[in-house]
């Protein structure tokens, strides 16, 4: 889906997205490295996620209490200023190294799926 977003923006330089700051994360913004590793101009950043990495909140519907965990979680790191460190690399990922740039060129990662690196 990143992929998608990052290649339909290529296609049109002035499209909507670049002109609400948009960009995919690792693609466009690379790994973080800092609290405050963004641009100014990226104000909105587009992570894959994978919802069910997180235990369900109680809900009727599965896939509802899903997302809400997946949210609540971010938010929860968010308010610790924690997040950042979600778009660190993968510990499991050799900084450099041939599959470390096809992520970050091509393939993009999922927000909160292993641990990073951070202690940078």
């Amino acid at each position: 889906m990143l992929a998608a977003i990052r290649q339909c923006d290529e296609t049109n330089k002035s499209s909507l997205l670049a002109y609400l700051g948009c960009q995919t994360n690792p693609c466009e913004t690379g790994w973080a490295m800092k609290a405050n590793w963004l641009p100014k101009r990226a104000l909105i950043v587009h992570a894959e996620v994978y919802p069910s990495v997180r235990d369900a909140k109680p809900d009727t519907i599965k896939d509802r209490g899903q997302v809400r965990a997946m949210w609540e979680w971010a938010r929860d790191l968010d308010g610790q200023n924690l997040l950042w460190c979600e778009f660190c690399r993968p510990i499991d990922i050799e900084s450099g190294f041939k599959e470390d740039i096809a992520i970050q060129l091509t393939e993009g990662w999922i927000l909160g799926a292993s641990p990073t690196v951070r202690a940078q």
